[in-house]
């Protein structure tokens, strides 16, 4: 069982994703998963249990759960290094690796694999876009245009249009009870067209300047995603890091951005120049993205 599935992150498209707006995930190395057997109890196997429980109770033909609960009995693990609650795609990862292992008959078929992806990942989201099962499963960039349609975008040099890095808040977060608040949130018509107007148009433009390689103009949108996000997602930044991200937007050393669903876990940061970013923020866990 030699295949590692990596850690992802949403670089662009955290909530927005939910009203049909384009949205760009990414693996990243710093963390990975894989499969293997233990003789000693291992965390993982109590999270395996409960999937596979909620596999049994539908209908996927594509998987053979006879073989995963043949192989649980004898030990199967999964070794994973990606923290569970930080944005990072933790059953992401693991549902893709299920989807590899188990999967009767592999397709090829981009919808029908992100069906399969989404019925797995479901049992952790309740309703999950199948988005990050994508990148661990195909292990590149996935990108989602406006027309919900997905691209894979296997040469995209993202890592050369500035140095990316996460900022380990150090507390777990639940992904749902932050997105059902912001779905009531949306309700207040006011609310939803400030983001539809200037939020969703400025990820579509970091996105585009990410693709074309324009790194001053990418540091640009991060600003002013970063500034929208802490006028108007400011309940979703830990008060204790609401003066680091302010300070980012005050000069031109970093930008700070949510990481996924915020409440936790990681922060995305930007940085021209890492080395000076890192001396300014002095005192956090830093993590530059490999």
């Amino acid at each position: 069982m030699p295949r590692n599935f990596p850690a992802k992150i949403l670089l662009f498209g955290e909530y927005t994703i939910l009203l049909g707006t384009e949205a760009l995930a990414v693996p990243i190395q710093n963390f990975t998963s894989k499969w293997d057997f233990s003789d000693a109890p291992h965390p993982s196997q109590v999270h395996l249990q409960r999937l596979l429980q909620f596999l049994k109770k539908g209908q996927c033909p594509f998987l053979d759960l006879f073989q995963l609960e043949s192989d649980m009995k004898k030990g199967l693990i999964f070794d994973t290094t990606i923290p569970i609650g930080y944005g990072a795609g933790s059953s992401g990862a693991v549902s893709a690796a299920i989807l590899h292992r188990y999967g009767n008959k592999p397709s090829k078929d981009m919808a029908k694999l992100r069906y399969q992806l989404t019925y797995i990942e479901n049992h952790f989201h309740g309703n999950s876009s199948g988005l990050d099962p994508l990148v661990c499963h195909f292990q590149k960039p996935v990108l989602i245009d406006a027309e919900k349609q997905i691209q894979l975008l296997p040469d995209l040099d993202w890592k050369s249009k500035g140095t990316f890095f996460l900022v380990d808040t150090l507390h777990s977060r639940s992904t749902a009870p932050l997105v059902d608040a912001f779905k009531e949130s949306i309700q207040d018509e006011e609310y939803l067209n400030e983001i539809k107007n200037y939020l969703a148009p400025e990820v579509k433009v970091a996105i585009q300047h990410l693709r074309s390689g324009s790194s001053d103009e990418l540091f640009e949108a991060m600003h002013d995603i970063s500034m929208f996000q802490f006028k108007h997602f400011k309940s979703m930044i830990l008060p204790d890091y609401q003066d680091l991200w302010f300070r980012g937007l005050t000069s031109d050393l970093y930008k700070l951005k949510l990481c996924g669903a915020g409440g936790g876990g990681f922060i995305l940061g930007m940085a021209p120049d890492y080395i000076a970013a890192k001396k300014q923020m002095r005192g956090y866990k830093l993590i530059r993205i490999e």
